[in-house]
């Protein structure tokens, strides 16, 4: 079984101002799963489990982001760029706490769909 945990911290630009994220809408994830080093081959009936590890927050046109319960205490600074260690510790700290998360499987074509992220 993969193991993935997703950290998006992308708002969204309009060509002219910054647009606040709708935090009112749900929020989904398709995503194509390929091998990089079997010619791009597609990954069909792989399990992906997907953690939420922290909310967007939105406050007088502020956007942060707030660690999920179970996070909290995980020791992540989402204030500077992740580094591929840290996200490495971030999913010893999901197995070690026996964090859940919402999975799906891939596609013939190797499409996940994470249809509802809330």
């Amino acid at each position: 079984m993969l193991a993935c945990a997703f950290l998006c911290f992308v708002p969204a630009y309009s060509a002219y101002a910054f647009e606040l994220p709708d935090t009112s809408k749900p929020a989904s994830l398709t995503m194509v799963l390929k091998s990089s080093d079997d010619g791009g081959k597609v990954a069909a009936g792989a399990e992906i489990t997907c953690y939420l590890v922290a909310e967007l927050k939105t406050s007088n046109g502020i956007v942060s982001y707030e660690l999920t319960d179970g996070y909290d205490k995980c020791g992540l600074d989402l204030d500077n760029k992740i580094s591929q260690s840290q996200i490495d510790d971030l999913m010893d700290h999901t197995l070690e706490n026996k964090l859940t998360g919402i999975s799906a499987k891939s596609d013939k074509d190797g499409k996940v769909v994470f249809s509802s992220m809330k």
